[in-house]
């Protein structure tokens, strides 16, 4: 793990800021994520920060913020997220009650670009860009067609772009 903040067992963790990390190398099989954030978590601030990683377990999420999010969510904007395309997802936001700004990120390499689960509540999310989804192919020529992805009591909807800005009216610009 990179960086794992866990409010959990009656306590909140309020009013902390990411910034200006750069975290890399290969997680192996089953890393919880490069920044992973769960429980009770309020006015949490992530950005500038660079994540190029490699690892090999399903949906856990290079980024990953989960939990009820009280009082302020998230914020996370200008970071670089690059994957490598083994199983992982770059965004996973869950949480019913998690509130969730995302902007002005760069996101690209993997499987599945972003994963939203228990339909958190999405503030802001513009002014993003989302590169190739496998960086393993020979070329990089073309966002995947199904790269966003929603879940809600088990059931998984994969969506293309134009899907996602619909689904969500998220990323107009």
């Amino acid at each position: 793990n990179g960086i794992h903040m866990w409010g959990l067992g009656g306590g909140t963790i309020a009013n902390v800021n990411v910034y200006n990390n750069w975290i890399g190398g290969n997680f192996g099989g089953y890393a919880t994520g490069a920044l992973f954030f769960e429980g009770a978590n309020r006015n949490i601030q992530m950005y500038n920060n660079l994540v190029n990683i490699k690892y090999t377990q399903a949906k856990s999420g290079i980024f990953r913020v989960n939990g009820d999010g009280v009082g302020g969510g998230y914020q996370i904007y200008n970071n670089t997220i690059i994957g490598n395309w083994i199983n992982d997802t770059c965004i996973v936001i869950g949480g019913p009650g998690n509130s969730v700004s995302f902007a002005n990120n760069i996101v690209t390499g993997c499987w599945a670009t972003i994963l939203v689960q228990d339909t958190p509540s999405i503030k802001t999310w513009d002014y993003n860009i989302y590169g190739c989804q496998n960086l393993r192919a020979s070329s990089c020529t073309a966002m995947g067609a199904s790269n966003f992805v929603t879940e809600v009591n088990g059931t998984h909807s994969w969506l293309s772009l134009a899907g996602w800005q619909s689904a969500c009216s998220c990323d107009s610009h």
